[in-house]
């Protein structure tokens, strides 16, 4: 039972001799970031990074444009793609900011701290 489930490597079919042809777009369907993620499983073979050939893909067939590191935007680019657009990233950093205002002063030690504060304590 088990044997049935190891698969072998299987050959591409070569019935009509044909050469394997990129696909092409005749307009870019957006931005890609290639990033080298956390596991490198190509170094255990000696091998370097695929993103050169990736990218090198993505420009000749047209149906990509990769995104520059050289840019400088590699950094938001990222945070854009993971975390949404702008407004939502502002949205979540000023929900967390309420939040953490909300916990200090519940617990009591925006209080303490403002107590000190001539005029800051009576309104707390």
């Amino acid at each position: 039972m088990l044997s049935s489930l190891i698969a072998a490597p299987v050959q591409a079919k070569d019935d009509k001799n044909e050469a394997v042809a990129l696909a092409t777009c005749t307009e870019s369907l957006g931005t890609i970031a290639v990033v080298d993620g956390d596991t490198q499983g190509w170094a255990k073979f000696g091998l370097g990074s695929p993103r050169e050939l990736i990218n090198t893909l993505a420009t000749e067939s047209g149906c990509f444009t990769p995104h520059s590191p050289a840019s400088g935007d590699a950094a938001d680019f990222l945070m854009n793609v993971i975390a949404g657009d702008s407004e939502e990233v502002d949205q979540s950093i000023e929900l967390a900011k309420g939040a953490a205002m909300e916990g200090l002063v519940r617990s009591g030690a925006a209080t303490s701290l403002l107590g000190n504060v001539p005029g800051a304590g009576a309104v707390l």
